[in-house]
This record gives C-alpha cells, sequence and structure tokens, in this order.
C-alpha cells in the first residue's frame, strides 16, 4: 500500500498506519532536495528524524528506441529497497523531468547511493517473494550515483 503525505512547513507529518505495523519504508523527497528511500523500525512510539539529502543525481536508464514501458517492467532499487515506479513518474515530472522518453527513463535528483535496476517481462508483482522470482529472470544493471552525478544504465 502507498500513501502520500505532505509535511507541514515545520517538516511534521502524520500517517496512519495499520495496528501491528512494524517496519515502513519512507520516501523523502524535499523541494530542491533529492529523494531517498528510508526503511524505519515503526514498533515503538519513539519520534522519526530523517536526513534531507541536499543535493542528487540523474539516473537515465537506457533500453533503445524499439522499447516501451509497455512491453518491459522495471523495478530500481536504491541502496536494497525498492522505489515504486508511480513515486519516481511524479518525482520527475516534479522536478523538471520527462520519465520516459526516447527508449529512456530519466529520474532527475535523487540521493547519492548504489542504484540496480531490473527491466523483465512485464508482470504483475505484489509480493516480495514473487519480486525475487522475477528478478532471477531479469536483465538487471548496478551502479553507484553520486551527488551531482550522472548514472546511466544501459541493457543492450
Amino acid at each position: 500500500m502507498i500513501q502520500t503525505v505532505r509535511s507541514r512547513l515545520d517538516g511534521d507529518f502524520e500517517l496512519k498506519m495499520p495496528v501491528g505495523t512494524k517496519v515502513l519504508c519512507v520516501i523523502v523527497g524535499p523541494p530542491g532536495g533529492a529523494l531517498k528511500i528510508h526503511e524505519v523500525n515503526v514498533a515503538g512510539d519513539a519520534e522519526l528524524l530523517f536526513q534531507v539529502e541536499p543535493l542528487g543525481g540523474e539516473l537515465t536508464v537506457t533500453v533503445g528506441n524499439g522499447e516501451t514501458l509497455e512491453n518491459n517492467s522495471f523495478v530500481i532499487w536504491q541502496e536494497d529497497l525498492v522505489l515504486p515506479l508511480s513515486v519516481l513518474r511524479e518525482w520527475a515530472d516534479g522536478n523538471g523531468g520527462h520519465f520516459w522518453s526516447g527508449g529512456q527513463i530519466r529520474i532527475p535528483q535523487l540521493a547519492p547511493g548504489s542504484y540496480t535496476v531490473c527491466a523483465g517481462p512485464p508482470e504483475p508483482l505484489v509480493a516480495p517473494h514473487e519480486l525475487e522470482g522475477w528478478k532471477s529472470r531479469a536483465r538487471c544493471q548496478s551502479g553507484y550515483l553520486a551527488a551531482g552525478a550522472s548514472l546511466d544504465l544501459r541493457f543492450p
């Protein structure tokens, strides 16, 4: 389940979670900053603080002019956490980018770190165990994105 929550001017936000939730992935996309995903333990009542990345880089995934989003499934990991494509598309569009154009996915202002992108057969992927099986059949490329730099991952 994906929920979008906007913070107040002071950075505070509230999120309603199902009872019993223990781990949560939070994607922080600050205006003028870099998008970063965090995995946090929410079993206690501790206040959560997130580091905002001031400068990001651009991830470009090149798959070729004949390819389309409809005949491929793409999964993008930042470090070891999956970034939903719907979130990345909205982020790219909101940061002056064009998510898909001419056989390329372009995502600006992503936090520095390791990225893995896999392209494979279009299948509905719902549960983590399904994702791991799909990944074994997909083509994957990895690299490190530095602040203020570009990372171009190419699929032959």
